[in-house]
């Protein structure tokens, strides 16, 4: 039987409640619900009146479904009332934002020029200065291939540093955990549009990342650099720092393939590296599931420009 989410043919985990096969554990998680404090997402959006939350271990109402035109998809599975939990997932892989601010590379809290790791140089907060399993790995390989920010980059142009992170980690997630790639690596990466149009989705990331990841790091070869490149670049989602603010990107796929609408029915709720998405409105079964992926606040000219130099589509 198919996995209902990556639909690999080798699946003997079941669901209970439902009776759809899945290839792993993991992957029929992000199927079933978990234990909410409901207090703890209420505290980060004042908008949002009434959650409703399933029952731990009940079906989630989303389906994945595949088409020639939007490639694999959501939709509901079920009738959805306003306020219901849809999906749940932590982030597979992130990376801050490419910003010149110091930003710790465990929990994107801001800290300062001073605080970093003393192995390769990358700002990390108090908390985290010796203890950081996220940037753990990273860490080790900069430390083996003689890999460290001078002080001259760290203080005149941090900024310049951040883009390598995400694109690393998401590479080192073929021999990390071949399962959170093969999740990735189903994804869209627009790879074709991406190499007709390469001034503009490709040089600018020559320098800081694909040079630092195939010479200096020998991570990868160029064609691994400019896939992950797509896949962040076309799938990522906002992640918060520790203290709640904005500061990085990455990757949800369960979230990643929601469709576009500029008058979407969901809502994303981010804590940290988590998301969860609430219906808006009510969907009808089979109806698809949707989110924004330019604001609907913009003119209708700048979405369409947005979305075509993004995604592709206007």
């Amino acid at each position: 039987m198919d996995c209902f989410l990556c639909k690999n043919a080798d699946s003997n985990v079941v669901c209970k409640s439902c009776d759809k096969y899945f290839c792993t554990q993991r992957h029929l998680d992000l199927h079933t619900s978990k234990e909410v404090d409901v207090n703890d997402i209420r505290t980060t959006t004042e908008q949002m009146e009434r959650c409703e939350h399933p029952s731990p271990g009940s079906c989630l109402p989303y389906d994945v479904v595949e088409s020639e035109d939007f490639g694999r998809y959501l939709v509901a599975s079920k009738d959805i009332d306003a306020g219901e939990l849809i999906l749940s997932e932590d982030c597979l892989v992130w990376g801050p934002n490419h910003v010149g601010d110091y930003l710790c590379l465990e929990c994107l809290q801001l800290t300062d020029s001073q605080k970093f790791c003393e192995h390769c140089g990358y700002p990390l907060c108090d908390e985290h200065i010796v203890h950081h399993p996220a940037h753990e790995d990273e860490c080790k390989l900069f430390q083996e291939k003689l890999f460290k920010l001078p002080t001259s980059i760290r203080e005149n142009d941090i900024e310049s540093v951040y883009p390598l992170i995400a694109p690393l980690r998401c590479l080192r997630l073929k021999s990390l955990s071949p399962e959170s790639w093969g999740m990735i690596s189903r994804l869209m990466d627009h790879r074709t549009e991406r190499e007709e149009e390469s001034e503009l989705y490709i040089e600018p990331y020559r320098h800081d990342v694909i040079n630092k990841i195939v010479h200096d790091l020998q991570a990868g070869d160029e064609r691994e650099v400019v896939q992950v490149l797509g896949y962040l670049d076309v799938n990522s989602i906002a992640v918060r720092g520790k203290d709640g603010v904005y500061r990085g990107r990455g990757i949800y796929p369960v979230a990643s393939l929601m469709n576009h609408a500029c008058i979407c029915n969901t809502r994303n709720i981010i804590q940290e590296t988590r998301l969860e998405t609430y219906s808006t409105v009510p969907i009808k079964r089979g109806d698809l599931i949707t989110t924004h992926y330019v604001s609907p606040l913009l003119p209708v000219n700048i979405r369409r420009e947005k979305l075509k130099e993004r995604w592709f589509f206007d």
